[in-house]
């Protein structure tokens, strides 16, 4: 209908009609939520209170017609689809309801009311809906329009906001059950009914940070559900502003109710983003301000040279500093060219600086010497190109800082300082790299020029965070620190002392890589060697222990290893080995890096181990082994249960695989099998037919349950393997809740289970399970799991290829009774045709010919019924929810009845194959029309668990009534005798039984009775 839950209020008194509705609906149209009341002033209330997309609502009712609830509907909302469901006959209360307003209206009574209902209440919904849309799209616009409007005044913000906070209500669907509250930094600004008046629902919207007019806003979050706000400290003065709007539904709220349209929440959005806006740009007016006055208190004050210049070299600013050192009054440098306010070369070379400044497009360093007096003076210069929006240049801002006595200071100790072997780096209380020796530079990287005058932070923050944080700690305790620092530009390892002095500080460094090399390549070793999980021996050629790790003391508990034989370690057996492979080694002979198994004496006891053995040499000599010893307990361990896991499997298959044994003797070996592996008391093949467990093999060594014993399925834990289908391990039913609230824990005392399902042709058929009365210390493991599932799955199979061959067998019978029609049945009418057909050429050829011709005829319709006997006999296996009644409508149309009328009841839904049932129906009725006639009265009708054919016919003799299902069998000159036998196969195929009735009653006529249908409703 739509792709929302659609809301519709039912107002019904009949309690019938309403469940029929509910329940159509539920099928035609899912999306509809119908909320039922009875009476008009119960209609009306809900309508107050919550919000509906459609009204569906009786003529009569208890308190007031239809009619008037329609005039109230409309006088509150004249769009709302309302639809009229009038009685029987009502056609005036219709008319005068199309009158009123009403959308659409129906009759009870009407064939498919609920399916034309649900097909006339999609375009009204989505109608309404779209009208509401549009009303809500220019509500957005118009908020949104009063919003700018209201902030946009010349007045104080907090004035701004509280009235921004009035008008919000009236944008949205319900304004006098809408509160609204601002918070702007922490201040507060709402409507009474917001924080007085109690509220269900809560949409809120949250700008972070304020929205920068130029950049087109924000980050905007909404949730619903009344989310927190927890303000932080913030005077408006600094940081950015945080934005929330809320707007809180007044009342009670139905539940599934959503007072708030999408397009509402989303018009939150935008007011917040306004509102965030305004608020931002009244903070960028006030920070600009206050930029503004703390940057003349600087120019004025500072020492440094400060100038600004457009691109034709025209002065806009200066500094007093600067005016001070040309020597002239400001008001006298402003306009002036630079030629004009300095002599060649000076001018020559500050017009050259300006142009690379803009070139470069970025602020760029330079450092420019000027005779002062007869004194040579340096100027460390930083130009900034300035752009407009365009992004062209328009003008240069330079700040010029005379650093003589630095540079002389730094000139006269390069000399010293560069001869130095270790790196040398100067840095001021600023974190600014001021010297750093030729020496330093190299290792570090640098050239000279790129680094001095650069911050610390800036040129090793990527490469050297260790460095920087030592750094830290020496400045911050004011005491030597010294590091030892990876370098990546020069791959190096170098040790930093740092010494922290009032003036920054002064780092040496050196290059220590080739000794922080060797110590993690030998601590590396260390680490390797003590980590890993086996055991490391280094033995000299005469068979004594050098060394061992941590591992082998640990593992063999033994003192004073280092410096005994090794062969102390071994058994007598396997000593002889080890010293032959020691000799070899030390003769020269290629070592093959083989690997030897034996046994070592460890405190608690003999140790399998496996010894991979390296030579190693010096000088070119065999100096003796370095012995890797793993333990392989557990290898030996796996092996064993490896093999006797192997034998498990071969004896499942020698038990399944026995030709001679029967399907039960098979399932006992297996049960016998997994008690033994499992190591239960009891195991069990058991077949689930409804609510019964009955067990059909039984191994059970407690003798609690013995085969054919039938028990409710719910007190077993069998019945959660059958639900879910799956398998189910419990090694303490106890702790369990739901299983040891069943009779299997309380009464027989099952602790333990293991189960797996047994499926056939795709249905639980019933479970393969072991039990014991004694609770499991540890879950069953994976092997277990797996074996019981195997065992399971062939129970599955052998039980589904029994039923298979059954079926292959029951086809074989009906073909061989196919083959019979054939070679029997049809060979009378045939050679009734031949002989006829030699008459004809010998006499009169008219009424011989019309005597093969109906021979012939007659030998189509045994053909037709043959064939139709041997393919409807198949089991059914997949059907589908079917109308009864419908099919034997259909079926009654495409049988010759004449003048045959017929009658069917009400009958309900079931599970079948619509196909097949409609041939039953075909062959019951030609049945009926052929033995009593064209005028024949035929009638369907319903039984408790199926349904009925009878006709109004003689009925069927009694010394006849046992052989009507046989195939071939009919009392009708004309018939083939296949109609009956049909019918037969189709309902056992489906597993139901036909039969006479037993003509007790004072019906006359035949009558069919078909029982053990699967009614899915009524």
């Amino acid at each position: 209908m739509t792709d929302l839950p659609v809301r519709v209020l039912h107002v019904e008194p009949d309690d019938d009609f309403a469940a029929d509705a509910r329940e159509a609906l539920e099928r035609f149209a899912p999306e509809v939520d119908l909320d039922r009341v009875a009476t008009a002033d119960d209609a009306t209330g809900r309508l107050a209170d919550g919000t509906y997309d459609a009204v569906v609502a009786a003529g009569e009712l208890p308190d007031r017609s239809g009619i008037d609830l329609l005039a109230a509907v409309r006088e509150n909302d004249p769009d709302l689809p309302f639809l009229l469901v009038t009685g029987a006959g009502s056609e005036t209360v219709a008319a005068e309801a199309v009158r009123e307003g009403a959308t659409d209206y129906l009759r009870k009574g009407q064939e498919e009311i609920f399916g034309t209902l649900a097909a006339r209440l999609r375009p009204a919904v989505a109608g309404y809906r779209a009208e509401l849309a549009r009303r809500e799209r220019s509500k957005e616009l118009a908020t949104l329009h009063a919003a700018n409007a209201i902030l946009a005044a010349d007045r104080p913000l907090d004035d701004r906001l509280s009235e921004l906070t009035t008008a919000l209500p009236a944008g949205w669907r319900h304004p006098e059950r809408t509160a609204a509250r601002i918070r702007v930094d922490g201040r507060t600004f709402a409507t009474p009914n917001f924080a007085e008046t109690p509220h269900e629902i809560t949409a809120t919207a949250t700008v972070e940070g304020g929205v920068d007019p130029g950049s087109g806003g924000g980050e905007v979050g909404s949730e619903g559900g009344g989310a927190e706000f927890a303000p932080e400290e913030n005077d408006g003065s600094a940081g950015p502003p945080r934005v929330e709007v809320a707007v809180a539904y007044v009342g009670a709220v139905h539940e599934g109710d959503e007072p708030f349209l999408p397009e509402e929440k989303r018009l939150l959005d935008s007011v917040t983003a306004v509102v965030a806006a305004h608020v931002g740009r009244e903070r960028s007016i006030d920070r600009l301000r206050a930029s503004t006055d703390r940057l003349e208190t600087i120019l004025e004050h500072t020492t440094n040279l400060v100038f600004m210049k457009d691109l034709d070299g025209r002065y806009l600013l200066v500094n007093d500093a600067f005016a001070e050192f040309v020597g002239r009054e400001k008001d006298a440098i402003i306009g002036e060219t630079v030629e004009t306010v300095h002599t060649d070369p000076i001018a020559e070379r500050v017009t050259a600086h300006d142009r690379e400044a803009v070139a470069a497009g970025e602020p760029t360093r330079f450092e420019e010497h000027v005779a002062v007096d007869g004194e040579q003076r340096t100027f460390l210069t930083v130009r900034v190109p300035l752009f407009d929006n365009d992004g062209v240049p328009y003008a240069v801002y330079g700040i010029a800082t005379d650093i003589t006595a630095q540079r002389r200071a730094a000139d006269e100790r390069a000399t010293l300082l560069d001869r130095m072997t270790d790196g040398l780096m100067a840095v001021d209380t600023g974190d600014t790299i001021t010297y750093i020796n030729d020496h330093g530079a190299e290792m570090a990287g640098f050239e000279p020029a790129e680094i001095v005058g650069v911050d610390l932070r800036e040129a090793f923050e990527r490469t050297n965070d260790a460095f920087l944080a030592a750094y830290d700690r020496a400045i911050e305790r004011e005491e030597a620190e010294t590091v030892e620092t990876y370098h990546p530009p020069a791959d190096a390892w170098y040790e930093s002392r740092i010494y922290p002095d009032e003036t920054g500080a002064s780092v040496y460094f050196r290059d220590v890589s080739d000794r922080v090399r060797d110590r993690r390549r030998l601590e590396q070793f260390e680490h390797i060697v003590e980590s890993v999980h086996d055991g490391v021996l280094v033995v000299d050629a005469s068979g004594e222990i050098r060394f061992v790790n941590q591992y082998v003391v640990d593992r063999l508990d033994r003192d004073a290893l280092v410096g005994s034989d090794v062969a102390t370690l071994l058994r007598p057996s396997d000593r002889g080995r080890v010293r032959e492979a020691l000799d070899r080694l030390a003769a020269g002979e290629t070592h093959d890096g083989s690997t030897v198994e034996v046994t070592v004496d460890a405190a608690d006891g003999p140790l399998p181990v496996e010894v991979r053995k390296t030579p190693l040499y010096h000088d070119g000599e065999f100096w003796g082994v370095v012995a890797v010893v793993r333990d392989v307990t557990e290898r030996h361990a796996e092996r064993r249960e490896l093999e006797y896991r192997e034998g498990v499997m071969r004896r499942l298959y020698e038990t399944i695989a026995e030709k001679d044994t029967d399907f039960e003797t098979k399932v006992r070996g297996l049960l016998t099998l997994g008690k033994e592996v499992i190591g239960t008391e009891s195991g069990l093949l058991s077949r689930v037919d409804g609510e019964d467990y009955v067990g059909l093999v039984v191994e059970d060594d407690t003798g609690a349950f013995e085969e054919g014993m039938v028990v409710d399925v719910g007190v077993t834990n069998c019945e959660r393997v059958v639900a879910t289908e799956q398998s189910l391990q419990v090694k303490d039913v106890g702790e369990v809740p739901d299983l040891a609230e069943r009779g299997g824990y309380t009464q027989l005392g099952i602790s333990c289970y293991v189960g797996a399902p047994v499926v056939v042709d795709g249905e639980v058929f019933g479970t393969f399970c072991f039990y014991d009365r004694g609770a499991r210390e540890e879950p069953f493991d994976r092997w277990e799991v797996t074996l019981v599932d195997l065992m399971a799955r062939w129970v599955s199979y052998e039980l589904e290829r029994r039923r298979t061959q059954a079926e292959l067998e029951r086809e074989r019978d009906r073909l061989e009774e196919f083959a019979s029609v054939v070679s029997h049945d049809l060979r009378n009418p045939l050679n009734v045709a031949e002989g006829h057909v030699d008459l004809a050429r010998e006499g009169d050829e008219a009424a011989d010919l019309d005597a093969a011709a109906t021979a012939l005829a007659r030998m189509n319709e045994l053909i037709d019924d043959a064939l139709s006997f041997a393919r409807l006999g198949t089991r059914v296996v997949e059907t589908d929810p079917t109308a009864i009644g419908a099919v034997a409508r259909e079926a009654w149309e495409t049988v010759d009845t004449g003048g045959a009328s017929l009658t069917v009841e009400d009958l309900g839904v079931a599970a079948c194959d619509a196909s097949r049932v409609r041939s039953l129906f075909e062959n019951l009725f030609r049945n009926a029309v052929e033995h009593v006639g064209p005028d024949v009265r035929v009638t369907v009708g319903r039984l408790e668990d199926g349904f009925y054919v009878a006709d109004d016919g003689p009925g069927i003799p009694e010394d006849v009534r046992e052989h009507v299902f046989e195939r071939g069998y009919t009392t009708s000159e004309t018939g083939t005798g296949f109609g009956l036998a049909i019918v037969d196969q189709i309902a056992g195929a489906h597993g139901w039984a036909v039969d006479l009735a037993d003509g007790d009653t004072d019906e006359t006529g035949a009558r069919f009775e078909i029982r053990d249908v699967n009614w899915v409703r009524s």
